[in-house]
């Protein structure tokens, strides 16, 4: 993608797009807690040394049950909309550039708070009510932060 046309004063400070590692990961703690919540018993049996081959016919499952759960609740979505998607941080704002839809910029004193959405995604709350997910962030600990700092900088004006 080319560089977006910034207005006068903004510099850019952040460029993303989607994680497959944070994707990976997702994937990973989804086939992992599946079997957990569909009958914790086996894996207590597995531990306990009782009737390990049910045990393992539990975790044998829970892959395919999984990679249906992943479909089901959109996460290929995610990855397929958002493949394509970029990122840019600057002083003034988030631009998104996507080839599926209209670029938008997000000004960055519309943001009141950052939460993570668990480890891999941040939602952005805005002052009007709204949120905004950004999903699959390569570093979200760095990312909210330079965020906010930003944030805490555009409300305070030039100095």
């Amino acid at each position: 993608m080319s560089a977006p046309s910034l207005a006068d004063g903004q510099t850019e400070h952040m460029r993303w797009t989607i994680s497959r590692r944070s994707f990976a990961l997702r994937m990973i703690v989804l086939v992992c807690v599946t079997p957990l919540i569909l009958s914790p018993f086996p894996v207590i049996a597995l531990v306990w040394g009782a009737a390990p081959m049910s045990a393992l016919w539990q975790w044998a499952t829970a892959l395919p049950l999984a990679l249906f759960l992943t479909w089901v609740l959109g996460d290929f979505g995610i990855w397929t909309r958002n493949r394509a998607t970029e990122w840019i941080l600057t002083n003034r704002a988030i631009h998104i550039r996507s080839a599926f839809e209209l670029d938008t910029a997000l000004p960055l004193t519309a943001i009141k708070r950052i939460n993570r959405w668990p480890w891999w995604s941040l939602v952005l709350r805005l002052r009007n009510g709204t949120a905004v997910k950004l999903p699959l962030v390569p570093t979200t600990d760095d990312t909210r932060r330079t965020i906010l700092n930003l944030r805490d900088a555009a409300l305070m004006g030039p100095t």
